[in-house]
């Protein structure tokens, strides 16, 4: 802040932190609130926030430094930061008065979209326009090539109304409903507030959808060679996709009646009672499958 605006955002800001249970505090000035001026001898306020940061998201240049609280390395602490704030899907932080990052993504994935077509590359080459106004172009350049600051001047500058900005996101309606009924706007691409809906330019060409995984089903000749039997339901289901049955013993054992087995043909499984099945685990477990050697 300014010198001469130091003394009253000060008494502001204290004044808004310990509104809360104001006559609990009582008079005390450094409950809930601290205020401490810079020293240049630590470092300045960008290198403080900086580390702020740091310390919240990949302990970036803190080799060595430990957390005060725990004792543990700021490299170690920062995971274990991004972890809980991804669990409890918190964001972090918020920069308030800058362009969107969302339209600086946009314009990015629409640049590689637009270059990548060979008509287009042949155009950018000759320093023609891809977008519909040089201006947007300035600012598609800018998130492009990774340079933040100069995509912040190009939109025009920080603390400015929205509809100042020279690209901003567009959005259409959604096909379908929400849960709610309510039909809701998704981002459909980028465009101008000087030259308006003239100017939109998509930039979501593909549609992603959550499917369910599909089970992979057996080969036509694989299903052809094997016995296919329904086992609905109860103990008749396999535990695992381990077969221990390979013994010679079992394969030329002679059929058994009570075993479900009639003629050395496969058991119906959907004639057996709840009974039966119980009964028929009860023999698998008690006799283990013998096993090659």
């Amino acid at each position: 802040m300014q010198p001469e605006e130091c003394e009253a955002i000060t008494s502001f800001m204290r004044g808004y932190a310990v509104k809360e249970d104001r006559a609990e505090l009582g008079k005390r000035t450094g409950a809930r609130f601290t205020a401490k001026r810079l020293d240049p001898k630590k470092g300045s306020a960008t290198a403080y926030i900086a580390k702020y940061i740091s310390k919240n998201i990949d302990g970036y240049a803190l080799d060595g430094e430990k957390d005060r609280g725990t004792g543990k390395p700021l490299k170690e602490t920062a995971r274990l930061t991004m972890a809980w704030a991804s669990r409890h899907r918190i964001r972090q932080y918020q920069p308030i008065g800058t362009p969107p990052v969302t339209v600086w993504r946009e314009l990015r994935k629409l640049n590689n979209q637009l270059v990548g077509n060979l008509i287009k590359a042949e155009s950018y080459k000759r320093g023609q326009k891809l977008l519909p106004d040089t201006a947007m172009d300035a600012v598609m350049s800018a998130a492009d090539a990774s340079y933040f600051a100069t995509y912040i001047m190009r939109q025009g500058g920080v603390l400015i109304p929205r509809d100042s900005y020279v690209v901003r996101l567009a959005y259409e309606d959604c096909e379908k409903p929400n849960a709610y009924g309510e039909i809701t706007e998704k981002i459909f691409g980028i465009f101008s507030p000087r030259l308006g809906e003239d100017s939109r330019v998509c930039t979501r060409l593909k549609t992603w959808t959550i499917v369910a995984k599909q089970k992979t089903q057996p080969a036509a000749e694989q299903r052809d060679a094997m016995e296919v039997l329904t086992l609905p339901d109860g103990p008749a289901v396999p535990w695992s996709s381990v077969n221990n049955s390979t013994g010679e013993g079992n394969l030329n054992k002679k059929p058994r009646v009570e075993d479900g087995i009639v003629d050395g043909m496969a058991p119906d499984f959907n004639q057996f009672t709840d009974k039966d099945r119980r009964a028929l685990l009860r023999r698998l477990r008690s006799q283990p499958a013998a096993r090659e050697k």
